[in-house]
């Protein structure tokens, strides 16, 4: 063998062992990086039974085909209204007989159930109420926001980098545009924009922040007055820190 071939592969050799002993000093990083990586997997649950309609929605399951091909051109508010009025002026009898079907769907329901949780294990039970809690939380939100909505609670003043992108919007080249788009067009714009002209900004969010703390303050009370203590700032659980000005 060639003093060349003896040193290529002599290298070879080395290279080699330097790999194999970086991938042994590696190794039990690598093994605590997949532990740690299939601990945080989420855990699968099997779906349940599905709870059955209520007397009511099996009565609106049925009538609201025929109401709609009796009158086709009734909108879905209507059709409903309809089936609730009928549902309340039905007949005490035919009405029993809608609430005995229900309640042997939920005694099927629930032994179906009762089944189901106890073919989980432990950490899918824990899984399982988790999933609820959270889906709790959601539901609160959507009616707290929706009770915001329906009492006039005053808007958030935007930022002064909100107020830039507002006039941004309303240039005749960037109407019909989405929102997202224009943030992308004009974000860098900002960053470069001089602290002097974005003083307008700032000051036009000062002053709607003004607006804003005077009305939020007479709205809280007024819910407050009126028992709806759970939806201002101090108790709701949704309402963010107040804004501030952006200064990138």
């Amino acid at each position: 063998m060639s003093i060349h071939a003896l040193l290529s592969n002599t290298l070879l050799n080395c290279r080699g062992a330097l790999i194999n002993r970086v991938i042994a000093a590696f190794q039990p990083v690598l093994k605590l990086d997949a532990k740690v990586h299939k601990e945080a997997k989420p855990v699968e649950i099997p779906k349940g039974p599905k709870k059955p309609l209520s007397s009511y929605f099996q009565f609106l399951v049925e009538t609201r085909p025929i109401l709609l091909k009796q009158h086709p051109d009734w909108k879905q508010m209507q059709v409903v209204k309809q089936i609730a009025l009928n549902w309340r002026n039905m007949d005490t009898t035919l009405k029993e007989k809608y609430e005995e079907r229900y309640r042997k769907d939920h005694a099927v329901y629930e032994e179906e159930h009762t089944k189901y949780l106890s073919s989980l294990t432990a950490e899918q039970l824990d899984a399982l109420e988790k999933l609820k809690a959270d889906k709790r939380v959601r539901r609160n939100k959507r009616v707290i926001r929706k009770l915001w909505r329906d009492t006039g609670k005053p808007k958030r003043p935007l930022t002064n980098f909100g107020y830039f992108i507002k006039e941004k919007r309303e240039l005749p080249e960037n109407r019909g545009d989405t929102l997202g788009n224009v943030l992308n067009k004009y974000k860098e714009a900002w960053t470069k924009l001089p602290e002097e002209a974005k003083q307008k900004y700032t000051n036009m969010f000062k002053a709607d922040q003004e607006r804003y703390n005077a009305e939020i303050e007479k709205w809280e009370a007024k819910m407050v007055n009126e028992g709806q203590r759970k939806i201002v700032r101090k108790d709701s659980q949704i309402e963010s820190s107040p804004k501030k000005p952006h200064h990138k």
